[in-house]
């Protein structure tokens, strides 16, 4: 999976000679903050507890939004190599079955339907 274009590699080595570090570990930092608000509004739109004026439309925009301004800061971080998403691919493996355990361990589905 590519998560940048090579058009847009030049783009990348121009804002590292503006920004240290540093301030891309805080952009990331700020990012995941806004990704986590974007999940956590799709959560009020399902639930309806405690309403919201965006539609499930809207919030789930805004969740590939963040997710791509995330992803940007990755990228900007040299986590989108293809040692680092091989890397990530491992830990899936290995948590998505733990996941999947806990959850049949707890025996009562309360999901989605496929």
């Amino acid at each position: 999976m590519e998560l940048v274009n090579q058009s847009n590699l030049n783009y990348v080595d121009e804002i590292r000679l503006f920004l240290p570090d540093a301030e891309l570990w805080a952009q990331l930092a700020e990012e995941a903050a806004e990704l986590a608000q974007a999940a956590l509004k799709i959560r009020r739109v399902l639930d309806g507890t405690n309403p919201t004026p965006k539609d499930i439309g809207e919030a789930h925009a805004n969740v590939i939004e963040e997710i791509s301004d995330v992803e940007t800061c990755l990228i900007m971080l040299g986590y989108a190599s293809e040692g680092a998403e091989h890397a990530k691919r491992l830990v899936r493996e290995e948590k998505l079955p733990r996941w999947a355990g806990r959850l049949r361990e707890r025996g009562e589905m309360r999901g989605n339907q496929f």
